[in-house]
Parts: C-alpha cells; sequence; structure tokens
C-alpha cells in the first residue's frame, strides 16, 4: 500500500509528461483497433471461400439475357445447372453456385403483392461455407427434409418474421407450380451482406472476394430478398433453375491455363456475362484485406515509438529524481528488482487512463456517422493487450537498469 500511495505521488509530480503519454498511447490504441478491426471485417467475408479462391480456378457471373421480360412465361436463360455444368467442363473438381430468379409474393387471394422480390437458391456447399449475419432465427439447412421450403428473408415492410409462412411464385413450365408455400426460419438486419446477391454488388475495375457479395438494403432499394436451398427445391419442387450470379469452378492444379481459357469461351453462350481467375481474385483479395495495415501500421509504429521514448525518459528522470528514496527501501529490505513495482504501477494507471480515453473515443467515432466500423473480437483485443504489455515492460526497464549493480551507500556518498 506504501509502494502504491508513493507511485501516485511519484506520477502527480510528472503529470504533464504522463498526461502527454496517455495521449499518445490512446491515439495507438484507437489506430490500432480501427486497423484490426477493418482487417477482421474483411477477412470473415474471404474466409469462406478461401480455400476455392487459392485454387485453380474461375469464377464466373451468369446472367440472364438484355431482353429478358421477368412477366413473360419464357425460359430467362439458357439454364444450366449445378450437375449440368459438371458435365459440361467434366475435368472440374468442384462447382460452387447459386441461382438467382424472379419471383412474386401472392397474397391469398392469388393476387400479386406489389413488392419487388428476388429469390436466391444456394446449393449445398454454398449453405454450409456463407453463413450471413442473422437478426432472428437461423440460417438454412443442408439438404433439409421438411416437407416445405426453408426461407431467410431480409428487412421488408410487410411483416413477414420468423415463423411465418409466405406465398412465393415461381417461373415454372409446371402450372401446378404457380407457387409455394416457403416457411421463414430466419431474418436478416438491414444492409446484410448476401453472397451472390447482384444489387449492391462491387463494381471494382479490380475483382477481390468483396465482390462475391452484395448488400441488401431495403430502405435503399426497396427490394425483398429470400435465401432457399436449391438441393431441397430441386428434389421437391419442379421449379427450373439454373445457374444466376456467381460460380466458382475449381479444377486441378496441373489443369493447363489454355483449356481453362476454352472453357471460359464456351461458357459465354450459357450467358457467362464475365469471368475471371481465381488467382487475380485472390491476389486482389489479400491486397483489399491488408489495405489499412499499409495504410496505418506506419502510423502506428512513429506513435509507438513516440510512447516508448516518453515512458523511457520519464521513468528514467522519475528513477534519478527518486533514487535515494529507493535506498532506503532497500536498506529497509525491498531488492532493487521490487522497486520496479512503483514504475509497474504508474505505468498500469496511465495504461488504464489510455484504455478509457481510447474506448470513449471509439464509442465517439463508432456512433458519429464516420464510416468507421468496430469488430471488437479476439484479434482485437490480443493486439490491444500486446501493445499495453509492451508499453508496461519498457515502462519497468529503466528503473531495473539504472538499479541494478549499485548499493545504496554509492547512492548515498555520491
Amino acid at each position: 500500500m506504501t509502494l502504491f500511495y508513493y507511485a501516485l505521488k511519484s506520477l502527480k509530480k510528472e503529470l504533464a509528461v504522463k498526461i502527454l503519454t496517455v495521449l499518445q498511447l490512446s491515439a495507438v490504441i484507437v489506430i490500432t483497433v480501427i486497423m484490426v478491426s477493418s482487417v477482421m471485417m474483411r477477412y470473415r467475408y474471404y474466409a469462406p471461400f478461401s480455400d476455392v479462391l487459392q485454387s485453380n480456378g474461375i469464377l464466373c457471373n451468369f446472367t440472364p439475357p438484355a431482353n429478358y421480360d421477368p412477366k413473360k412465361q419464357q425460359d430467362p436463360f439458357k439454364y444450366i445447372a449445378d450437375e449440368e455444368l459438371k458435365n459440361f467442363l467434366p475435368d472440374a473438381e468442384n462447382v460452387i453456385s447459386c441461382n438467382n430468379g424472379p419471383s412474386w409474393l401472392v397474397y391469398d387471394n392469388d393476387e400479386t403483392i406489389e413488392t419487388d422480390s428476388a429469390v436466391i437458391m444456394y446449393d449445398d456447399d454454398f449453405i454450409e461455407r456463407f453463413k450471413p449475419e442473422i437478426e432472428s432465427g437461423r440460417w438454412l439447412n443442408e439438404s433439409t427434409d421438411a416437407d416445405y421450403i426453408e426461407g431467410v428473408i431480409s428487412e421488408n415492410n410487410l411483416g413477414i418474421k420468423v415463423g411465418d409462412t409466405v406465398r412465393v411464385a415461381f417461373f415454372s413450365g409446371d402450372k401446378k407450380d404457380n407457387y409455394h408455400l416457403v416457411r421463414i426460419v430466419g431474418k436478416l438486419p438491414e444492409n446484410a451482406k448476401i453472397a451472390g446477391y447482384w444489387r449492391g454488388n462491387s463494381t471494382k475495375k479490380n475483382l477481390d472476394m468483396s465482390s462475391l457479395y452484395g448488400t441488401a438494403s431495403f430502405e435503399f432499394e426497396q427490394q425483398v430478398v429470400i435465401l432457399m436451398s436449391s438441393k431441397y427445391i430441386s428434389d421437391n419442387t419442379t421449379i427450373m433453375q439454373g445457374i444466376f450470379g456467381p460460380a466458382l469452378i475449381t479444377f486441378p492444379e496441373d489443369y493447363p491455363k489454355e483449356k481453362i481459357e476454352q472453357a471460359r469461351q464456351q461458357l459465354v453462350e450459357y450467358n457467362c456475362r464475365s469471368s475471371y481467375m481465381l488467382s487475380e481474385i485472390n491476389e486482389n483479395s489479400m491486397t483489399y484485406i491488408f489495405e489499412y495495415i499499409n495504410n496505418l501500421l506506419p502510423i502506428i509504429v512513429v506513435l509507438l515509438i513516440m510512447v516508448i521514448v516518453s515512458s523511457i525518459s520519464s521513468s528514467a528522470l522519475s528513477t534519478r529524481r527518486d533514487i535515494k528514496n529507493y535506498a532506503v527501501f532497500y536498506i529497509a529490505g525491498l531488492e532493487w528488482k521490487k522497486c520496479s513495482i512503483i514504475s509497474l504501477i504508474q505505468a498500469l494507471v496511465v495504461l488504464l487512463c489510455s484504455v478509457v480515453v481510447s474506448v470513449v473515443t471509439l464509442v465517439v467515432l463508432n456512433s458519429s456517422g464516420a464510416g468507421i466500423k468496430l469488430l471488437i473480437d479476439g484479434a482485437t483485443v490480443l493486439s490491444v493487450s500486446a501493445i499495453g504489455v509492451f508499453y508496461i515492460i519498457t515502462s519497468m526497464l529503466m528503473p531495473i537498469v539504472m538499479l541494478s549493480g549499485t548499493t545504496p551507500k554509492q547512492i548515498f556518498t555520491r
């Protein structure tokens, strides 16, 4: 308790220096949290498809023809489904795709609800990999054996929620499939990231993994999106399906690039609007994920050096000023190493104040509408903890160095 009191008393004598250190350390913590949050938020959209993007293959975007009219009972595009695509490309190792087509919500009196809507149907591989943020309910089951179609719905103005059953009309060649009952098992939050959703999709020149996702904003687009299992629909209905949206196609690692280019040209006749090599997308994805590290890491390093310099200088001045008091503590039975507890206490107080200032700053930034999104997870906590430990060690280093090998007699006779 005496050491704690003495540490606080000594701290007051260097208040200006310590306040500067608090501000510098707070800046380091704030920028680190922003940087790590950015990396982790971007990485969580890369992770589900990381093994695919690191493979030898292509990303294809399938689209209906320009003259397609969804209100007419017509074949929306030259259909090619997963299995057909695998037969078309027998050398392909894997095809991960989603079907995205026209749909209509239907009132009980069989009249169409005047709301723009779209259905995205995922294969089992897609469902297993991609798990969007769920506001309520749950994500889709793979190849469900339920006696109804499962659906996860976006934000809407129709009051549709988890547990409701809605009637959805699809294009089909069979009149008995004018509409189907869909049980809503999950609901997405506003501005949810949806894989394979073409609205709100990235239009970057250099495509990366963010191009696989679109943002579902009902407030902005006034469109209701329903996510379903294409496997269940194929097994239990006669609804026609075809790949519409992104498809990830992988080949063996030693598969010739010439044959891949040939496959890309062949897929054009199936309305493959564009295709890209996975290696190119993976490279662009790495650049995109670590963009903030390249921008912010130099700032963090400079600030951290300033914190270390001010911390060591402050500790050196404090130790030199109070060195005779340390000698008295030593005579009273306190070893030199334990005298560093005083510096430890001071460092902990400075660190605690810095954390408080950082938390307040981050809360203000997060709620200010400045476009800064924070993700507080294990990586963020670990990064901040590493900074804190590093600061404490450097703060305790100077007193130990200055007192080691010195005796009280030498101090009093200087």
